[in-house]
């Protein structure tokens, strides 16, 4: 018994476990060939790690000695005075080359501490939450600050950074809510997100011309901001890159800029004066919400540039609007919930329409979109109820999500030959949708894009490679599906609940990667599959191909009788029958492409 009590009081005694090779004069260290890197003891202490702590003044040597041989100290090691609050001083040699991520992370009784100029490295967090810290000078030989390295020092007032410096990282000095001024080295060319957020103290600020983008909440929330100087190569200003700096007054956008995205200077209550250059073709919705210089604005369309930005106030009924030539963009939420408006007419120089631009603009009827537009945005047209038919132009690549949500209206829509791709739930529920035409090569559908859509018939167009999950699910009137050889994988529930549907044709040689309840609950057990000569087998051996009732060749000119489950002799068309696509317009000249079309009452499929 007395055995047994030994054993369980050194089982809960603290385990250490060396983390290093040697201590010289009070300090840990790993050695490597001739140098030496200052680290840390390890404890375990019933299972948690705790890192053996320093105390009051370090001095680290330029090198040491172990019998005859000489180590050059070239490096603090991650970690290695992290969370030691008692460390009240260090002195570090010039001999020193790096700084490890977290070395002094949360030494909060550090005050001061003098970086030596041969250092070129200093880690992620090395620095964080040294919150006794004041001022530090970053040596010309440093090219990045790295993430977190400085942030939560919440007493640090005064920064310098050398010449050599290229890139401040994401939160390298969030929070450091003393800092006066930052003064940022032409020499950089990367400001990254959240970089001096929540820098409360920090009064002026000038981005060099090398900085292309300032990234997301670089300066948000910088409240004493009073002097911004924005130098000319700066291309973009990231999402609430300056939101809340309520004491800025005024901004001048240089030349060089393009785009300044959602919510910009949201909350900038001061800002007053702005200039906008016509080089901008791009600002996000609410860039400038909740200014002064928007307050200032007259009710009706405000522009900003060669952007229009926002409907201000409320919109009359039976509005009809004609945006101004040379308007390159319909900004975000710009005309969001105007129930007002009726028609918009939209000159070629749009390129661009933002995410919900037009949301749940409820009485929108007539929209004609340009053939220079490119893009269409999230939630760009959701809800407009109103809304009946859609052209899609040649010269947009890709429809957002949600970009016609809940358009319980539209009946109609026409994809142009250039959209690659279609958003998550574009078309969601969009009951009343019978008619939708593929012009061209769709690349992928995404989930839930035609969710309880109205079609009876669909023609997937060759190139299509994927459809999304859920991409048709609950269409409950979806009878005929053609699916082109391009596709090559077809997700869950792609069709769950086409619970109408009688005949696929699929032109995929090899079976196409098919989750096993992408027809959960649709037809299929009643339905005929279609599928190249050759192919018939290998759909019969895989699921969920061969729970269909049956599954034929695709021959050429082959006709599915009216009651869509036998294969009739093509002598069954009448050579002078007019020819129909499924969408009810007559075909006239040249050589039908392959699909599915209507000839003498019956559909006839043509492969080539």
């Amino acid at each position: 018994m007395k055995n047994f009590i030994s054993f369980i009081l050194l089982a809960l005694l603290p385990v250490v476990a060396s983390a290093y090779d040697v201590r010289v004069g009070g300090i840990y260290y790993n050695l490597s060939k001739d140098e030496a890197t200052v680290t840390f003891q390890e404890t375990q202490d019933y299972g948690a790690i705790v890192v053996s702590g320093y105390k009051g003044e370090i001095v680290v040597p330029a090198s040491i000695t172990l019998g005859s041989k000489t180590y050059a100290v070239t490096g603090i090691g991650p970690k290695a005075f992290m969370e030691t609050p008692d460390l009240t001083s260090v002195t570090l040699p010039e001999s020193l080359i790096s700084i490890g991520a977290n070395a002094f992370c949360e030494c909060t009784g550090l005050t001061s501490i003098a970086i030596p100029g041969s250092v070129t490295s200093i880690g992620e967090g090395a620095f964080y939450g040294c919150t006794g810290l004041t001022s530090i000078d970053i040596p010309e030989g440093v090219t990045s600050i790295r993430n977190n390295t400085f942030a939560n020092c919440s007493s640090l007032s005064t920064v310098t950074m050398g010449d050599g410096l290229t890139a401040i990282g994401g939160n390298a000095f969030e929070q450091c809510i003393a800092l006066t001024t930052a003064d940022i080295p032409s020499s950089v060319t990367s400001i990254e997100a959240r970089a001096f957020s929540g820098c409360k103290s920090l009064t002026e600020v000038n981005v060099p011309g090398g900085v292309k983008s300032i990234s997301y909440c670089a300066f948000n929330s910088c409240s004493s901001l009073k002097s911004l100087t924005i130098a000319d190569g700066v291309t973009s200003i990231g999402e609430a890159a300056f939101a809340g700096c309520t004491s800025l007054a005024s901004v001048i956008i240089p030349g060089s800029m393009n785009a300044i995205s959602t919510w910009a200077f949201k909350s900038c209550t001061s800002l007053a004066s702005l200039d906008v250059p016509e080089s901008v073709t791009s600002i996000g919705a609410l860039a400038f919400e909740n200014t002064a210089w928007l307050d200032k604005q007259p009710q009706g369309l405000v522009y900003l540039g060669r952007v229009a930005y926002k409907y201000k106030g409320e919109m009359p009924e039976d509005t009809q609007i004609e945006i101004k030539e040379g308007t390159c963009q319909i900004a975000g939420e710009a005309f969001k919930e105007c129930a007002g408006l009726t028609s918009i007419i939209l000159p070629g120089s749009v390129c661009d329409i933002g995410p919900s631009a037009f949301y749940h603009c409820t009485s929108l009827n007539d929209i004609c979109l340009p053939d220079n537009l490119n893009s269409i945005g999230e939630l760009a047209f959701a809800s407009c109820n109103s809304l009946t038919s859609v052209t899609i132009p040649e010269s947009v690549t890709s429809i957002g999500a949600y970009a016609f949500h809940k358009c319980t209206g539209l009946t109609s829509v026409t994809i142009s030959g250039n959209v690659k791709s279609i958003g998550e739930e574009a078309f969601y529920r969009c009951n009343n949708l019978v008619s939708v035409k593929f012009e061209g090569s769709v690349y992928s559908i995404g989930k839930r894009a035609f969710f309880e859509c109205g079609m009876s018939d669909v023609i997937l167009p060759e190139g299509l490679t994927s459809l999304g999950g859920g991409a048709f699910n609950s269409c409950s009137s979806l009878k005929t599906v053609s699916i082109p050889k391009s596709v090559k994988s077809i997700d869950r529930g792609v069709f769950y609940q086409c619970e109408s549907l009688t005949d696929v044709i699929c032109y995929a040689e090899d079976v196409p990667a098919t989750k096993t309840d992408a027809f959960l609950e649709s037809s299929i057990a009643t339905a005929s599959l279609y599928v190249p000569e050759g192919s018939v087998e290998k759909y019969q051996k895989s699921t969920p191909w061969k729970d269909f009732g049956s599954i034929k060749a695709i021959g050429d000119d082959t006709v599915i009788g009216d009651d869509a489950t036998d294969i009739a002799s093509p002598a069954d068309v009448k050579a002078d029958e007019a020819t129909y696509d499924l969408l009810g317009r007559k075909m006239v000249g040249g050589t039908l492409p392959k699909g599915v079309y209507v000839e003498g009452g019956k559909k006839v499929l043509r492969r080539d």
